[in-house]
């Protein structure tokens, strides 16, 4: 039997085989000039075929993050290639069409490595968005920023290689209280649409209970770069996940439902059934990789079938709603952030979403038991529904096998035992153990 792509892609997630692979074949380590002291890997996406005909299709998009040093005494610093991987011959042909799409002042930032099959990109050179070398140049820091005087020091937060990189920008040398702004730079015209949304939700926000907002200073349409001014505050994961302050459930569970009262100029509808679907995709692809789970995947598609919720009307959801976008501000006070997901769609969604990151997250079962349970009872008493608890658990089950899902595609450490932990949880009886 022959191996399916995402078997024949997996030494390109291998650390250890990727950092030798590395040393081998970059330039740079090959002269001299790094020496690489680790490797880590982010956002693999993978396109895969499985029939025969069309497996030499497939492909494999990720990004790794290399520690290097310049010298033996200086410091180990970050270093992004962006790669892409192809099966057979295919990487040659792809490596020709990169370079006749990059300037010639530019191609330096190319790699091709044709043992591995891999074409990549060196940071911050990235195909979908070319004008991103000039915004985290050093030659930027004496450009106007919005809410900035320049010079500023500028620092990459997030970068998913294709389709966004959000960076802060301060000013130089300054270390009291400076003031932040964000840019968020986008592969599409994505930053405009998240601007009006952004503007529309700030004037709904200005009553009590809701959540602090960052404000949106500008949309740069040449550059498709989204600029925001900083909001500082105590991360919520700490506060709430890691010391179990439950004075914070309420505020936060308030502000979710006076959002999903609000309105917004653009965001798309996402139904029950095409979540539905997708997760069907998504047990498939996981059945396939770990055929030992497959009875487990197939109980859990049936349960998900059998108990969809009717049809609702359709709510605002954050669409990424976790502990990680929330803050405490110094007055006590909620902010939000990050709106790329903004959606309408089942009430459920987000609270689900909330709790089902709490599965990833190093609490003991009976903590995240307690929390969930006071997270739904609170929101029941801000957004009382008589089927919340159904849709509720419908929605909890699907977002878990997301993250199985997830944890399989980014191929981390342990990866059997993450996604079957994660598929355990989703097929609890949660009707009669968390029932609010």
């Amino acid at each position: 039997m022959s191996l399916a792509p995402h078997e024949l892609f997996a030494p390109l997630l291998d650390t250890r085989h990727m950092t030798a692979a590395f040393r081998r074949h970059l330039p740079e380590c090959l002269s001299g000039e790094w020496e690489l002291t680790g490797c880590a890997i982010e956002h693999p996406r993978y396109k895969t075929y499985l029939s025969e005909e069309n497996r030499g299709r497939s492909s494999l998009a990720l990004l790794y993050h290399l520690s290097v040093r310049r010298s033996a005494r200086a410091a180990a610093e970050p270093a992004l290639i962006y790669a892409r991987a192809f099966l057979g011959e295919r990487s040659q042909a792809e490596f020709e069409t990169a370079r006749a799409g990059t300037a010639p002042e530019r191609r330096h930032a190319l790699l091709h490595m044709p043992e591995l099959g891999l074409v990549g990109w060196r940071f911050p050179q990235d195909p979908a968005m070319p004008w991103l070398e000039d915004l985290l140049s050093p030659e930027h820091r004496d450009a106007r920023i919005p809410g900035l005087e320049a010079p500023v020091e500028i620092q990459v937060i997030n970068y998913r290689p294709e389709i966004r990189c959000t960076a802060r920008y301060r000013p130089l040398g300054e270390r009291t209280a400076p003031r932040t702004v964000y840019g968020k730079t986008y592969a599409n015209g994505a930053g405009c649409r998240i601007h009006e949304n952004l503007q529309a939700l700030r004037r709904q926000s200005n009553v009590p209970g809701c959540f602090v907002l960052p404000e949106p200073l500008a949309y740069d349409a040449d550059r498709r770069t989204l600029w925001l001014d900083g909001l500082h505050g105590e991360p919520l994961l700490d506060a709430l996940v890691r010391y179990q302050d439950a004075s914070l459930i309420t505020p936060l569970c308030r502000g979710l439902a006076r959002l999903q009262h609000q309105r917004v100029p653009h965001g798309p509808t996402i139904t029950a059934d095409e979540q539905l679907q997708e997760w069907r995709k998504k047990a498939r692809k996981l059945a396939h990789a770990f055929p030992a789970l497959a009875p487990d995947l197939s109980a859990l598609g049936q349960t998900l079938a059998q108990q969809m919720p009717a049809a609702a009307d359709p709510v605002l959801i954050h669409g990424d709603f976790h502990a990680g976008q929330l803050a405490r501000m110094p007055d006590g006070r909620l902010a939000l952030f990050d709106f790329d997901e903004l959606a309408w769609g089942d009430p459920m969604f987000d609270l689900a979403n909330f709790v089902s990151d709490l599965f990833v997250q190093p609490m003991d079962d009976h903590q995240r038991l307690r929390l969930a349970q006071q997270l739904l009872a609170s929101y029941q008493r801000h957004a009382p529904r008589p089927d919340g608890i159904a849709r509720f658990i419908w929605q909890l089950r699907g977002q878990l096998l997301t993250r199985a899902y997830r944890a399989f595609i980014q191929q981390k450490p342990d990866t059997q035992n993450r996604v079957t932990r994660l598929l355990a949880s989703a097929r609890q009886p949660y009707e009669t153990g968390w029932n609010a």
